[in-house]
């Protein structure tokens, strides 16, 4: 009886992720024709009255070799504090991760 329920509720968080996945798909559609529309009109916000939509902008930047060494030198550095146990750890996320079977 009780790993009935147990296995009820995983198999309810694998649909219900299943829902999700679908949900966000349509969202994303539907996202990339409004984002469309806002531009078409020169426009960063459009009121409605569900809310309002926001265009927002995120750069990507590309970095020199030399920035890209020192990049890889400082992981190198932090990487070897954190084996060490010179680096203090503040935190620790707990996360759980699902992949439906295919």
């Amino acid at each position: 009886m009780i790993f009935n329920m147990i296995n009820q509720k995983y198999k309810e968080y694998a649909d219900l992720k299943a829902e999700a996945f679908v949900i966000e798909e349509k969202l994303k559609l539907i996202g990339e024709d409004i984002k469309e529309d806002i531009l078409a009109n020169n426009g960063d916000v459009v009121e409605t009255s569900a809310g309002s939509f926001y265009i927002t902008r995120r750069k990507k930047w590309q970095y020199s070799e030399e920035v890209k060494v020192a990049d890889e030198y400082l992981k190198d550095l932090k990487r070897n504090e954190e084996e060490k146990g010179v680096a203090e750890e503040i935190s620790e996320t707990v996360s759980l991760t699902f992949r439906g079977k295919k």
